[in-house]
């Protein structure tokens, strides 16, 4: 028995697979070593709350610093753009990178740093994104979710949830009880 991989494994016939792994499992016949990984200091006192990756760079929020991190070297760019608080979700929608700080969101699209206030007039609070159906999802921390076709500019209440203030942890895509998938 045994093996590479296996997409849905039953534990009871594939426990001899690996069922993940952070070696390289795409190459067939082949099992090769992960990408090494370089130990970078933490360049403040704020620890890391977001990495992405965004126009093959990672990006790193360090409490409200953004830095990305400098290729081949274990070393962070300057403080690029100090963010109003420590954000709690970040997503590249549209070719622009979005963080969620709490009462507003920033939006950077690889030149320049823009709040949600700035663009529409007024803050969009800002807790966690998805994408879906082409629009940009935001769910603050009393539950209302909203959402955006105009990158930010002009955002369309969607639905207001029922639980306390604080309740909610992330936002994500899954299936409805009729498998469609859903906000």
């Amino acid at each position: 028995g045994g093996g590479i991989g296996i997409k849905d494994m039953e534990e009871v016939k594939d426990a001899a697979r690996c069922w993940w792994s952070t070696c390289w499992l795409g190459s067939k016949g082949h099992l090769l070593l992960p990408v090494l990984a370089t130990e970078a200091a933490n360049p403040t006192t704020a620890d890391a709350t977001v990495f992405i990756e965004y126009a093959n760079e990672l990006y790193v929020a360090f409490g409200t610093s953004v830095r990305k991190r400098i290729e081949g070297t274990a070393s962070w760019s300057a403080n690029l753009y100090t963010l109003p608080t420590a954000p709690t979700d970040a997503i590249v929608y549209n070719g622009k990178l979005y963080f969620a700080c709490d009462t507003d969101f920033v939006r950077f699209d690889g030149t320049t740093w823009v709040t949600g206030a700035t663009l529409s007039g007024g803050a969009q609070p800002s807790r966690y994104f998805v994408e879906w159906d082409s629009k940009l999802f935001d769910l603050d921390n009393t539950g209302q979710l909203d959402y955006t076709v105009n990158e930010g500019v002009t955002w369309t209440a969607n639905a207001n949830s029922t639980l306390p203030t604080g309740y909610f942890n992330s936002l994500f895509l899954y299936r409805d009880m009729q498998s469609n998938i859903i906000v």
